[in-house]
This record gives structure tokens, sequence and C-alpha cells, in this order.
């Protein structure tokens, strides 16, 4: 009778550690790729605003001074 109350009670299974920290080393990853592209991006738009383009900072939409 107890073993059956036992199992009803653990509703989560146990996870092992291994998934987790797999788990882990994906979001990082997908994170510093996320913010290495952002990162690209700026520097991109800030060469463009440089050499005579316009670039609105919320769209990204691109306009030439000529």
């Amino acid at each position: 009778m107890k073993k059956i109350m036992n199992q009803g009670k653990r509703s989560l299974p146990q996870v092992d550690y291994v998934t987790i920290l797999i788990i882990l080393v994906f979001l990082a990853m997908a994170l510093g790729v996320f913010f290495y592209y952002r990162n690209r991006l700026n520097m991109i738009q800030e060469e463009l605003r440089q050499t005579g383009f316009q670039v609105e900072k919320k769209t990204g939409k691109m306009t030439a001074n000529l």
C-alpha cells in the first residue's frame, strides 16, 4: 500500500544531470549566437551610416544620401 502512495506523489521524473547540462549548453550557445549577430548587425549599420547611408533605428530600412 505504501509503495502505491509514494508513486503518486512524485510528479516529475528524475532527470539526469547530463540532460540538464546539454540543455544549458545549448541555451548558452543560442544566446551567444544571438548577441554575436546582433552586435555584428549594429557594426554593419554603423559602417553604412559613415559611408552615407541612413539606417532607421526601429525598422532597419536604408535610404541613401546621394
